[in-house]
């Protein structure tokens, strides 16, 4: 029953933001676990994408949504794909709940999640709140697809079918597709360094 009233409250708030315009706020990468020295992913280890969430506008949010798309456009494999909070927000800004959403998690094509949060008596998240929020977890990379990137993006996701804060009501801002790449080496082979490799990151690739 309480799952079912938040998903109720949820679609309520992104309802009545039909038709808003942009706001201010801002989702990123803050930080990249999982990679060499050289800033590349590494193989055969979890890669962990902690995003920052920072609302710069006037006002608390009282709700949100974000769906978040990873991929690879030249064919890298990985194990599996989760989202998790880092434990700076919870109950203390969102006490309706935090919810989180795993679709077509198989490391292969295109692997998708989504976060979702809504207050009922607290204050939403507040004015000034910047700090890194969610992980996207995936892999373990596997080695015998060398050279490949792998891409993390804003999506739209079921029921909501938005990329919104609610309440006031807000687009954050999101600077993706956010690219990186793997060593261009087969870690098997130990046949090379990897330094043709290049880190492609915060722009689609050609």
């Amino acid at each position: 029953m309480f799952h079912r009233d938040f998903v109720a409250h949820m679609i309520i708030a992104l309802v009545l933001c039909a038709g808003s315009v942009a706001g201010q706020g801002r989702i990123s990468i803050d930080v990249v676990e999982g990679t060499t020295t050289s800033g590349l992913l590494e193989y055969d280890v979890k890669v962990r994408f902690l995003l920052r969430i920072t609302n710069d506008s006037e006002n608390s949010i009282d709700g949100m949504a974000n769906g978040f798309r990873v991929f690879s456009p030249d064919g890298a494999r990985w194990n599996t794909t989760s989202i998790d909070t880092l434990g700076t927000i919870g109950a203390e800004y969102f006490d309706g709940g935090i919810i989180f959403n795993h679709f077509s998690i198989t490391g292969s094509g295109a692997d998708t999640v989504g976060f979702a949060a809504y207050r009922i008596y607290r204050e939403g998240l507040p004015v000034g709140f910047d700090d890194p929020v969610l992980s996207i977890t995936i892999g373990p990379i596997d080695p015998h697809y060398p050279c490949r990137h792998i891409c993390v993006d804003s999506c739209f996701y079921p029921p909501s079918g938005v990329w919104m804060w609610a309440l006031p009501c807000s687009f954050p801002a999101w600077e993706g597709p956010y690219c990186f790449a793997a060593p261009c080496y087969n870690v098997n082979a130990n046949d090379g360094s990897g330094d043709d490799c290049i880190l492609r990151i915060g722009y689609p690739l050609e």
